[in-house]
């Protein structure tokens, strides 16, 4: 497998957005510093003593695989084992998912609060509303794929997106326009429509089991009690929007119920 060169960007692939863990896996040799400041060892030999603590068939590739049930704690567990790659010059890139995207960061880069994102010396500049989108895009890619709730999606958005537009200089002044946020809230109220009229469902509790108002949904729909005659028993049923069930691997999973 080739080593990461400096004639690549920072951004290891771009192709895939977040489901590149696969292909990257297959491009680079992985590393994982299992202590802090510790020495970096194989990924596939940390995983073969270490299967117990992934979910999935444990290989690299599968392990971060959206499509596994275990995707998300799975990313959340390697972030602490510090996942590299290895550059030619022998230092350690550390991967990370940034604005919807793998990236292998150079570790003579440095953070920039200005521009909220990694740069080399001398290069941190401000945020402009391409990066804006991106970062929004980011937050309900993983939201769509780790099935995060609103209020999730409401503690990403203030921490990343209202908070950074809202910071001040010391002397009082905005560090951004009304216009950026104004151009913020309109992407966010895009992907929240988007989500209401394609990712989620009204459902009811019904004895331990969801019940859609959605026709052509993958759970058992309502219109059962209503042929029955029993619709008043939905009067006095929980209900909420949940995430719309996608079939895995050919499989419907009526047992997630992941409350939007």
């Amino acid at each position: 497998m080739a080593h990461i060169t400096d004639t690549q960007s920072l951004l290891v692939d771009s192709a895939h957005g977040m489901h590149a863990w696969a292909n990257l896996a297959s491009r680079y040799p992985l590393f994982v510093q299992p202590q802090h400041n510790g020495p970096f060892v194989p990924f596939g030999e940390w995983l073969a003593g270490n299967a117990d603590v992934m979910g999935g068939s444990y290989t690299p590739a599968s392990v971060f695989n959206p499509d596994n049930a275990d995707y998300c704690e799975n990313i959340e567990y390697m972030d602490k084992l510090n996942l590299s790659v290895q550059h030619t010059d022998g230092n350690m890139w550390r991967i990370e998912q940034f604005d919807g995207d793998i990236w292998a960061i150079n570790p003579r880069a440095m953070w920039c609060e200005a521009s909220d994102s990694y740069v080399m010396e001398g290069g941190c500049g401000m945020k402009t509303l391409h990066d804006i989108e991106t970062r929004i895009a980011d937050i309900y890619s993983m939201a769509r794929i780790c099935k995060w709730s609103s209020v999730r999606i409401g503690e990403e958005l203030k921490a990343r997106i209202y908070e950074p537009l809202n910071a001040r200089y010391p002397s009082g002044k905005r560090k951004h326009t009304q216009y950026e946020a104004g151009y913020a809230a309109g992407v966010i109220a895009r992907y929240r429509s988007e989500i209401w009229e394609k990712d989620v469902e009204f459902c009811y509790l019904v004895d331990g089991i969801l019940y859609s108002t959605h026709k052509q949904s993958n759970r058992p729909t309502t219109e059962v009690f209503y042929k029955a005659g029993n619709g008043n028993v939905l009067a006095d049923s929980p209900n909420a929007h949940y995430w719309k069930l996608e079939p895995v691997n050919g499989v419907i999973d009526l047992d997630r119920r992941d409350i939007y």
